[in-house]
């Protein structure tokens, strides 16, 4: 993606927690792709054991606004696991 995306397109100190365990996973950053919330990074080691968790997704835009995404799910199918989870 170029530098010239939207400020609000892409996002740094990225905050991944998973509603129905409390489990929190830290990203270094995440962008929007085709409608999807996409986190880069490694999770850790059991976040996505539980099917059907939900996931609230906090971060700073490139404008340095805080954002929320709550209420998301995991799209196994356009994720590219072990580096890009995407999120709905």
């Amino acid at each position: 993606m170029s530098d010239t995306a939207s400020p609000a397109t892409r996002f740094h100190d990225v905050e991944v927690a998973n509603d129905q365990t409390g489990a929190v996973w830290h990203a270094p950053e995440a962008f929007i792709r085709a409608g999807l919330i996409v986190v880069t990074g490694r999770p850790p080691r059991g976040f996505f054991d539980r099917p059907g968790s939900t996931f609230t997704i906090s971060a700073s835009d490139r404008g340095n606004r805080r954002r929320r995404f709550p209420l998301l799910t995991l799209d196994p199918i356009a994720s590219r696991p072990p580096d890009d989870f995407a999120f709905n």
